[in-house]
């Protein structure tokens, strides 16, 4: 499968960002500047958006994306859905939906282990 045209710029822009710290410097305080300058290219931005970028690639570090929250007013739920959110698996309902969770594992609320979800740890 070949990369699409965005793919290849990012591609460059993260192997210039791990190579080169004065550039991913520049890409984080001004990013579409630096990615024009690196490749003669830009994003298509939708209209209205821009484009931040964060530095992730300290390994001793999780980073905890904050997504924009879903607009969930008119969804419409099928039962094996609506069983799930019941049971308390908003997180696979999330999934299910195209939204992107990420919840660090947490201790167990009995002490044992380690919980797989978020709501994992708080059940009873």
């Amino acid at each position: 499968m070949e990369l699409t045209k965005e793919q290849k710029i990012l591609q460059q822009v993260l192997s210039e960002a791990w190579r080169n710290p004065a550039f991913k410097q520049e890409l984080i305080a001004a990013p579409e500047a630096a990615i024009k300058k690196l490749t003669g290219e830009s994003f298509e931005l939708p209209k209205g958006k821009r484009l931040q970028v964060f530095d992730q690639s300290n390994p001793d570090i999780i980073c905890l994306n904050i997504p924009q929250e879903p607009n969930m007013d008119n969804v419409e739920l099928t039962d094996d859905e609506l069983e799930l959110v019941a049971g308390g698996f908003i997180v696979t309902l999330l999934q299910k939906k195209g939204v992107d969770c990420f919840y660090p594992r947490l201790p167990r609320k009995d002490g044992g282990g380690v919980a797989g979800m978020a709501t994992d740890a708080y059940k009873s």
